[in-house]
């Protein structure tokens, strides 16, 4: 069994800092090219936040996989994606500092209190 096999469900954290002047063309940037494309190779969001009080301007989106396997394979495509390139020498206008990336899972009792 691998390491792909063991992680079932697991959840892609994606989190940056948006510069305050960038806002409009991060949300238009995400919103009409990155989300649409990873719609076409397949990628679910399951959240898509932005902070209004606290650390202003930090987005934190999360998109599902039933496993490590399903992330690697839909990852590959998005980044081989042709508009990739463009998108991510866009949005990099948009974003102080980088852009962070963790793979987690739920912990093993989330179900019994996390609504469906």
């Amino acid at each position: 069994m691998t390491w792909s096999d063991m992680m079932e469900r697991v959840h892609e954290v994606v989190s940056g800092q948006i510069r305050l002047s960038h806002r409009a063309q991060f949300f238009k940037l995400h919103s009409t090219v990155l989300l649409p494309i990873m719609r076409d190779v397949g990628v679910r969001p399951v959240k898509l936040l932005i902070t209004e009080i606290g650390h202003y301007g930090r987005f934190l989106d999360i998109y599902a996989y039933n496993n490590l396997a399903e992330y690697e394979e839909l990852t590959d495509r998005l980044l081989q994606h042709p508009s990739m390139p463009k998108y991510y020498e866009d949005v990099g206008q948009c974003i102080s500092g980088s852009i962070e990336v963790q793979i987690m899972q739920e912990l093993p009792y989330a179900a019994e209190w996390v609504e469906a």
